[in-house]
């Protein structure tokens, strides 16, 4: 998950930063399919978001933290155990009895 958004991310970036060739091949006009590629992606991204954000709202705050860490944003639970200053061992239960509330309810 954390690779989606990265790669999402980065290719969000590298299309803004990009010249538009199109306003000079196409006279300043957009072809429709452009614009309902767009809308597409966009829409899939508000429900990925909207489940995401669903799906950790099952979970208590400390759950919710770590399991966004790790997943969402890709910091291993070493890091984040310095981060909330508590031991390797507690993040990795944290992470465990949080994935197995998920699975749980995802299952039903």
């Amino acid at each position: 998950m954390a690779q989606k958004y990265k790669r999402l991310k980065n290719s969000e970036l590298l299309i803004l930063n990009q010249k538009n060739n199109k306003e000079t091949t196409h006279e300043g006009k957009f072809e429709l399919i452009d614009s309902i590629a767009c809308k597409i992606d966009v829409l899939s991204q508000i429900e990925d978001n909207f489940f995401v954000e669903t799906t950790l709202s099952l979970l208590n705050d400390k759950q919710k933290t770590v399991v966004s860490a790790i997943i969402l944003e890709g910091f291993t639970e070493k890091e984040i155990a310095v981060l909330l200053n508590i031991s390797q061992p507690a993040v990795n239960k944290i992470k465990y009895r949080a994935l197995k509330r998920l699975r749980k309810q995802l299952q039903q």
